[in-house]
């Protein structure tokens, strides 16, 4: 359960993402879809929440939960003063992944921006901050990918994209919850709906 004071927002879930699969988190604005993924991400505290991975508790703040799921959300921070391609060779430094230049080019072209790594994030569109921001789900390890209506601000390449993306890391065990409206992305993924609904 999740509530801010006396108003509760999400009670009652009970979510399992099996290794391979995506769930789909569906309803109208303001049913609780974020505040799923942020509880599960740990951005908020759940009112009264427990968390399991392979079926043992574990907390949300541990550096292994944290190291096993990755959110991509609205606020996906960046540092303002180096570029596109150092902030993904940051990040392949942080993991041990390999060649961290060629991995950070790689990821750019998968994603459709290879034009954009020498500049700085500020001058980017919403669009091309949401294809870097996937970018680094290409480089960074995770077991799980968190994403807030991933759809939201790409084009049709830029959905083609991300589908062909998520469907191969789905491929390769990796687990997805996506808040989203969009009933054919989840089709596309084969997602599990769990639909949410307003308690107003």
């Amino acid at each position: 359960m999740k509530a801010y004071g006396s108003g509760v927002v999400v009670d009652g879930l009970d979510l399992r993402v099996e290794a391979g699969s995506a769930v789909a988190l569906m309803g109208h604005n303001g049913c609780g879809k974020s505040t799923v993924l942020r509880c599960l991400s740990g951005h908020e505290q759940g009112t009264y929440t427990s968390f399991e991975t392979a079926g043992r508790p574990v907390s949300v703040h541990s550096s292994a939960y944290r190291r096993d799921i990755f959110p991509i959300f609205d606020d996906f921070s960046f540092f303002p003063d180096i570029t596109v391609a150092e902030h993904l060779e940051l990040l392949a430094g942080m993991y041990d992944v390999p060649d961290h230049e060629a991995t950070a080019a790689g990821a750019l072209m998968r994603f459709g921006v290879s034009g954009v790594a020498l500049q700085f994030p500020t001058s980017l569109s919403s669009g091309q901050i949401r294809r870097v921001a996937f970018a680094a789900a290409a480089i960074r390890p995770w077991k799980v990918l968190l994403l807030d209506e991933p759809e939201q601000r790409l084009d049709a390449d830029g959905r083609s994209r991300l589908v062909q993306f998520l469907q191969e890391e789905m491929a390769v065990g990796r687990g997805l919850v996506l808040a989203t409206h969009d009933a054919g992305l989840a089709q596309l993924l084969g997602a599990r709906v769990v639909a949410l609904a307003y308690q107003g």
